[in-house]
């Protein structure tokens, strides 16, 4: 089964931010188009429940969702849900990429 992937505005100004890593990055999304459930690590905070994280390089992450599984986890809805589509299934959102500093406070 393909997964449909989608990108928000903000990812789209983190890949342009980060080009150099554009070889990773794209490795990422063909492989989230295949498989997305073996990817990426659940973000535990209340906030971002139902977000996944995946390393791009030793210091980038990639925030992404299942649409599926995220709906599954979200009893009130991410400021990203609005821009899922009505129809969930077999789609993978691209929220956006941040630096493992970053990363960390936003666990807290």
């Amino acid at each position: 089964m393909v997964y449909e992937i989608r990108e928000n505005k903000q990812f789209k100004k983190d890949r342009k931010k980060y080009s150099s890593n554009f070889k990773q990055i794209n490795a990422i999304i063909q492989d989230l188009k295949e498989d997305p459930f073996r990817y990426g690590s659940l973000m535990q905070s209340k906030s971002h429940k139902g977000i996944r994280h995946e390393r791009i390089t030793k210091n980038l992450r990639l925030y992404f969702s299942i649409c599926e599984e995220c709906n599954e986890y979200r009893i009130d809805p991410t400021p990203y849900c609005h821009l899922c589509p009505p129809e969930i299934e077999n789609k993978v959102f691209l929220h956006t990429i941040v630096t493992h500093g970053k990363q960390d406070k936003i666990r807290r």
